[in-house]
């Protein structure tokens, strides 16, 4: 049998699964052609049955569509901001390019009513798909078994469309609607995920992979420092530690604490630092937390009503502008709301720490090699700091003993 040289998915398990950096956003899945990758608690698994689990026959063989598909595993930043931006983010860019920042809301009350903030993402979706400006749109939608637990959905209708309205917070591996949308023969979609799902919709159109990423007009990203384990958070902490009905929850929204809306009005407030020992441990490997990588990059960002928009890409503005015309959302100035501008500043400075320099993924924090070369300088002095110190009170400690 033929080796490869190339990466594959043995690389891929290695570098990226076993080290738990995988965020399990199922990039590998949807471009495997051969069909033997599958996710399992969010985690890729290989089911060939000629394929020990962590090597392929096909990988093998030549094939490396999957490790190239990775968002993790050297992933093409450079390519996907070139045909994105024009350019590669700069270091001081801590949130990425953008044209302008804007606060936007739904006029429909029945958008208000059941989105998330302000109902701006629902409003301009629900809009072009009764328009026929869109045959479809892959989001995050509730499983139809599992109370509050995220499954890819595509929606054709805007009837459909608000039946997956709201965020649960639990992860949803929303690209894999990406192969819904090809089996259902849509020509032209939206799509709507967290930073690493925009990233991962972009670098397969970056590696070549296309037929996924073809019918895909508009990418809209949301705002995302972490998301939680299902059965960590829902079933352990609100189910089990809380004593709540999953049933009679209407609402989960994060404005500082974990605010959970009852069936019968009441509000319960969960302190953030109690649910964060739930988050799902790949996400504190990512650097992105405004979406950057989106058309439009959509955060609630502790305001009630509205949500602030980031404007990257002409075809984000020219689809966000046209649905103003169209009454379908209504603007403020985003300087309206400081605290809101001052959050996004800092969430987005500290992710960017996250991504340390020897992670796999380190590009896609330091976009410039000085920058990576920096950031290598700065954390090996810190190490040798440390362990310096360490070695001055071994000796303090030693000269202790010895008197």
């Amino acid at each position: 049998m033929a080796v490869s040289e190339r990466k594959h998915w043995k690389h891929l398990y290695e570098e990226v699964i076993s080290t738990e950096i995988c965020c399990g956003c199922s990039a590998c899945i949807v471009a495997c052609p051969h069909k033997v990758l599958e996710l399992q608690d969010f985690d890729p698994i290989q089911t060939d049955p000629n394929s020990p689990f962590d090597n392929c026959v096909h990988g093998e063989e030549g094939c490396s569509l999957c490790a190239m598909a990775c968002l993790r595993l050297d992933p093409k930043v450079d390519v996907i901001e070139e045909l994105i931006y024009g350019r590669r983010r700069q270091v001081d860019e801590i949130y990425g390019k953008y044209f302008y920042k804007t606060l936007v809301r739904a006029t429909e009350k029945g958008m208000l009513e059941v989105g998330q903030d302000g109902g701006a993402v629902s409003a301009l979706l629900g809009w072009a798909l009764e328009e026929g400006e869109l045959d479809g749109a892959v989001v995050a939608g509730p499983s139809e078994s599992v109370p509050w637990l995220d499954e890819p959905r595509v929606v054709t209708t805007k009837e459909e469309l608000l039946a997956a309205a709201g965020s649960r917070y639990t992860y949803c591996a929303t690209p894999l609607g990406l192969k819904k949308a090809a089996e259902k023969k849509l020509k032209n979609v939206a799509i709507v995920g967290v930073s690493c799902e925009s990233t991962a919709v972009r670098n397969l159109a970056a590696e070549g992979i296309k037929r996924w990423t073809r019918p895909v007009k508009l990418v809209i990203g949301l705002m995302c420092t972490e998301t939680f384990d299902y059965d960590a958070f829902v079933v352990g902490k609100l189910q089990g530690e809380m004593g709540l009905n999953l049933d009679d929850i209407v609402k989960i929204n994060v404005k500082g604490n974990v605010i959970i809306t009852m069936r019968d009005g009441r509000e319960i407030i969960l302190p953030l630092k109690h649910a964060r020992p739930t988050a799902n441990e790949w996400c504190h490997h990512c650097p992105d937390f405004s979406a950057e990588h989106a058309d439009l990059s959509c955060g609630g960002l502790g305001m009630e009503g509205w949500t602030l928009v980031m404007v990257r890409t002409e075809k984000g503005r020219d689809f966000l502008e046209r649905g103003v015309a169209a009454g379908i959302v209504e603007l403020r100035d985003a300087d309206e709301e400081p605290n809101a501008l001052r959050v996004l500043e800092k969430l987005a400075t500290k992710q960017r720490t996250r991504a340390k320099p020897w992670d796999p993924h380190a590009t896609a924090a330091y976009p410039t090699q000085q920058a990576l070369d920096a950031a290598y300088e700065y954390e090996a002095e810190k190490a040798a700091e440390k362990a310096a110190a360490k070695a001055t009170k071994v000796a303090e400690a030693q000269a202790l003993r010895a008197k």
